[in-house]
């Protein structure tokens, strides 16, 4: 399936294979047990938790689910969740025991603003244990590496974070790709507050011009694949304008790019120096005495 197209390929869950969109992907992994947290009073859980948000603009009353997934992308274990996001797109999932990585979070449903949100995802490299507290936050952007590792069918530690780290990367990210949260106040945080309000942007003008909301994530995320592949964010492929529905990336969503540098002034020119000759000394008779 080519990148940025959505549903997902197919995934085993509780032992069944099955093609479906990420929406669905919450009923079917609910059934297989896992909770979105401790009941009250239950002693503290032995694994760890999950605290993160879903931004596209921040999506409300959406479900997150995460599961372990083995190194072709099959779910191995219990999920956790479905929880429904605050709206400020906030969720936490709380681990009754250790959770082997890499995890896949999916959200599907919810609404950015009042309109139809997207279906995201995020794959985490590493396992959660020990009691231990991981960020998790789901964007365009940790869908876009989610989408690049289903293309390539391998989903170890290793290619997961590979893969982030590459796209953190060219975005500007100085830390990891799903630990930038909408709305911080960090160096990476607020680069991501800008991108991520940028490709909401570009998404509402899509969905104006009559796109439905999976189809103009679908084409940003197509176009944002082929304007990163070499490592740069700048609207374009290999020298050609990256369009979508026709129209440039850089005019559908300008603030993805920062404005140029302005023009420098050009140096002075360098003083040239010039040797001087020596002053010349006239020789004087010094008065005698007596004279």
């Amino acid at each position: 399936m080519a990148r940025g197209v959505y549903p997902p390929g197919p995934v085993r869950v509780c032992g069944q294979t099955a093609a479906f969109a990420l929406a669905a992907f919450f009923v079917t992994t609910a059934g297989c047990g896992g909770s979105g947290g401790a009941p009250a009073g239950a002693p503290a859980p032995a694994g760890g938790t999950l605290t993160g948000n879903v931004v596209d603009g921040p999506v409300s009353g959406a479900l997150v689910t995460c599961v372990p997934v083995a190194p072709d992308g099959t779910v191995i274990g219990a999920a956790l969740g479905p929880v429904v996001t605050a709206a400020d797109g906030g969720f936490t999932l709380v681990a009754a025991d250790d959770v082997p990585g890499p995890i896949l979070c999916t959200s599907a449903g919810g609404t950015d603003g009042g309109a139809p949100a997207p279906a995201l995802a995020l794959v985490l490299p590493d396992p959660l244990t020990g009691g231990a507290g991981m960020a998790a936050h789901i964007n365009p952007f940790t869908t876009l590496a989610y989408d690049r590792l289903r293309a390539t069918g391998t989903f170890t530690p290793a290619g997961v974070r590979a893969v982030s780290d590459a796209l953190a990367a060219t975005l500007g990210l100085s830390g990891d790709l799903w630990a930038a949260a909408y709305g911080g106040t960090g160096t990476d945080d607020l680069r991501v507050t800008r991108l991520l309000d940028a490709f909401d942007g570009a998404l509402a003008t899509l969905a104006a011009g009559g796109m439905t909301v999976p189809d103009a994530t679908a084409a940003l995320l197509a176009a944002l694949d082929g304007d990163t592949a070499d490592g740069a964010l700048d609207g374009s492929a290999d020298g050609t304008p990256v369009l979508v529905d026709g129209t440039p990336i850089t005019d559908l969503a300008p603030d993805l790019y920062p404005p140029p540098d302005p023009p420098q002034d050009p140096p002075a020119p360098p003083r040239r120096w010039t040797a001087r000759p020596p002053p010349t000394r006239t020789a004087t008779r010094s008065p005698t005495c007596g004279a």
